[in-house]
């Protein structure tokens, strides 16, 4: 994935370009179609998300909680407390994500300390 994909999104700012293609390299462009589940309440957690176009509703026990948009994650609950999906995400519309399979999750967060403390903030108010 090219790094200016990236480079415009709160999660990677203040990155160096060398960190910033790090991080990409690590993702894998993936469209999905209208009304595709992402992620099902429940199932085990194996890569993290991150919006690049389209929005996605979130549900936790069939309520919606939230909307994600473009700059906006998904996955990381799972992903840092070994825990299965805690949430439902489907596809609004068509929408483009950045995939990145757990072990360069872990790699990446490793090795891009900014980037791990801004989603362990998220964890922490997500997992409340």
């Amino acid at each position: 994935m090219e790094p200016s994909r990236l480079s415009g999104l709160d999660l990677f700012e203040g990155l160096s370009e060398n960190e910033l293609a790090s991080a990409a390299a690590r993702f894998q462009e993936v469209d999905v179609l209208s009304d595709h589940n992402v992620a099902r309440e429940g199932d085990d957690a194996y890569a993290f998300f991150v919006v690049l176009a389209g929005e996605l509703d979130v549900h936790v026990d069939f309520d919606r909680i939230a909307t994600l948009k473009p700059g906006d994650f998904f996955g990381e609950v799972g992903l840092e407390l070994d825990a299965k999906r805690s949430a439902h995400v489907a596809a609004r519309g068509k929408v483009k994500l950045a995939k990145m399979m757990i072990w360069d999750y872990k790699q990446m967060v490793q090795e891009l300390p900014l980037v791990h403390d801004r989603i362990a903030a998220v964890v922490a108010e997500r997992s409340r």
